[in-house]
């Protein structure tokens, strides 16, 4: 890249006059055709440009082919193209070639390769193959760089044949090509991109500033930011001068590996790519205060977003939503972490400051407050900010509907309050009324809420609810399920209920969703409970049939049942088994090893067993 960069330099020092004897110079109105045959240069000059009618008629046709997007906008240039054509001379090739390029332009920004080789053939019957120029071959590139799909092989075939008649000397040919394998996004077309960006030196054509951008933002959507940083270090030593859109590219790739990484000093860096913007007199715009305020916000760095907010305000840039968005999250994300009401406060007054400057709010800015004031136990806040959002008819999708379900779910778990469940249910009903599809998060949440609160009644009628919404309940969902009867099964000591836990067991594995320890823990504790020991012992025995293993909550639940059933034999067995597996008893555990031993040693009589609970007693102290 070095010798790139000096090479690079030396072309870019070259006088105007060196440069057209070095054939750099474009053809214009006022020079011969860089690519003219000797017997051609003659015919160019004595067919000098017309005048206001054809300038005028020229540029109609010009007008037509920028905005051309289908067949029909094509067959409409190509139509002004004859009718041109028609009162310009046999023998005036420079017009004649003008005009049928400005039509092929028509099919390149089209993206219609297929007319573009027609109208290719169109021109070569009628000025010859050896009047063609760079252009023929650049629009016919582009057509093909812009199909859908886009077309790399046709685009090298069509550079091949330029070089082939020595037409391959031209800057907009040579940005084609490097973009239609840029558009390849592989790291590999990327590094060909990049050999023709070097070839053009060594072949006198000075690279522009599409050049240089196309390949810094190529690198930089691989998110090698350090390759983009150089090539625009060689763009600048080329005397090349960036644009706002280079800039851009710059600044947002530092900002998203800065997001990626956690780490401020890319961020840094897009600042100081930023503060150069300016003094090199780019006006710097939304889209790169944006990408500095994001990235400083998904930090948490509230004071940096804040302090470029200011400066954007001082350059006279107008935030957007975006902007406003951004600032939101930051302060909504501080409130959560820090459990801070003020972070919340000034998140809500930016949200306002928003308002009051008629720029109508994201949905992600209404997101963020919301879920802030629910996390936060503010729910008022929280059905405030929702009923708002639905006064500015800006539709809530399903994000925003889950937050307030939660956070409904949430209070009635945590305050036993069935109301708040009710709520729940109520805004989840008004979802599915208002056509927004609930996912797994909006139903689980809701289940698990009846579940806790001991309306296993609703919770299932809700899981039916979801399957026949045509989605597969979770791991989480399932296990909710279980515990629900396996606690109601307890309370009631009822074995229907340990029942339908163990059924819903058995539906879990018969759909593929992943049981364990947690869902066999709850089962194997009913039974346990209900002190029906087969019951536990064969539930243990499948749990690790099916490859899952066993916790201190498994044999704790399986002690329990022994205790109840004399199970003194095999209390001895599973307690091994705790050992040989590694597993520490807990408190819980070793209360029932005692009471154990003691009743043992009450039926016995044997004096041992007394001891053998003291020295479980002990070994619990200890540890």
């Amino acid at each position: 890249m070095r010798t790139v960069s000096r090479a690079l330099a030396r072309v870019a020092r070259l006088s105007r006059s060196r440069r057209r004897a070095l054939n750099l110079a474009p053809a214009s109105s006022s020079s011969p055709s860089v690519h003219s045959r000797p017997g051609e240069r003659k015919r160019f000059f004595s067919d000098s440009l017309p005048g206001g009618a054809f300038e005028s008629q020229s540029n109609l046709l010009n007008q037509m082919a920028e905005g051309a997007s289908n067949e029909a906008d094509v067959a409409e240039a190509r139509r002004e193209r004859d009718r041109l054509l028609a009162e310009i001379g046999k023998d005036c090739i420079a017009k004649r070639r003008l005009v049928h390029n400005t039509c092929l332009k028509a099919a390149a920004i089209a993206g219609l390769p297929g007319k573009a080789e027609e109208i290719y053939q169109e021109i070569v019957d009628d000025i010859g193959e050896e009047n063609l120029n760079h252009k023929t071959f650049g629009k016919i590139m582009q057509a093909y760089a812009t199909a859908n799909p886009p077309d790399l092989g046709s685009v090298e075939m069509w550079a091949t044949k330029a070089q082939d008649l020595g037409l391959n000397d031209d800057v907009f040919a040579a940005n084609v090509l490097i973009q239609a394998k840029l558009e390849m996004n592989h790291p590999k077309k990327t590094k060909e991109a990049e050999q023709i960006l070097e070839s053009m030196v060594e072949k006198k054509i000075l690279p522009d500033k599409i050049s240089f951008t196309s390949l810094i933002n190529a690198y930089a959507q691989l998110g090698d930011v350090d390759r983009a940083g150089r090539w625009y270090q060689e763009m600048r030593k080329a005397n090349v001068y960036p644009d706002a859109q280079t800039y851009n590219v710059l600044i947002n790739a530092r900002s998203k590996r800065g997001k990626e990484t956690k780490d401020p000093k890319q961020v840094e860096e897009a600042e100081r790519i930023l503060v150069e913007m300016g003094r090199e007199g780019v006006v710097p715009d939304t889209i790169a205060f944006n990408s500095i305020i994001d990235a400083s916000a998904q930090l948490g760095d509230v004071g940096r977003a804040g302090r470029w907010f200011e400066e954007m305000r001082k350059a006279g840039i107008q935030p957007d939503a975006f902007t406003f968005a951004a600032l939101i999250n930051a302060r909504s994300k501080r409130g959560k972490e820090t459990r801070d009401p003020g972070h919340i406060d000034k998140a809500e007054q930016i949200f306002e400051e928003m308002v009051r400057e008629g720029i109508t709010p994201h949905i992600i800015s209404f997101n963020s407050l919301i879920d802030a004031s629910a996390q936060l136990g503010d729910i008022d806040r929280a059905s405030r900010l929702f009923e708002n959002m639905q006064k500015t008819n800006m539709r809530p999708e399903r994000e925003t509907y889950n937050i307030l379900v939660n956070a409904y779910a949430q209070r009635g778990k945590s305050n036993t309050d069935p109301k708040q469940v009710e709520e729940a249910e109520r805004i989840l009903e008004d979802m599915i009324q208002n056509e927004i599809e609930p996912d797994i998060v909006s139903f689980t949440s809701f289940i698990d809420a009846s579940a806790q609160l001991g309306d296993i009644t609703r919770a299932s009628r809700w899981f039916e609810v979801m399957r026949e919404a045509g989605l597969q309940p979770n791991e989480f969902t399932y296990n909710v399920l279980i515990n629900a009867h396996s606690k109601r099964g307890k309370e009631t000591r009822d074995p229907k209920e340990a029942e339908k836990a163990e059924n819903i067991l058995e539906e879990m594995e018969e759909r593929g969703i992943r049981t364990t320890e947690v869902s066999y823990n709850s089962v194997i504790d009913a039974a346990a409970q209900l002190g029906d020991i087969k019951r536990a012992v064969r539930l243990f025995h499948a749990m690790k049939s099916k490859g899952v293993q066993p916790d201190v909550r498994t044999f704790g639940a399986l002690l329990h049942a022994c205790s109840k059933a004399k199970g003194f034999e095999l209390a001895m067995d599973l307690l091994k088994e705790m050992k040989e597996k590694h597993i520490q008893p807990n408190a819980y555990t070793y209360s029932i090893l005692i009471n154990i031993h003691s009743k043992r040693g009450k039926e016995t009589r044997d004096p041992k067993e007394a001891e053998k609970a003291e020295k479980v007693l002990e070994e619990m102290e200890e540890r």
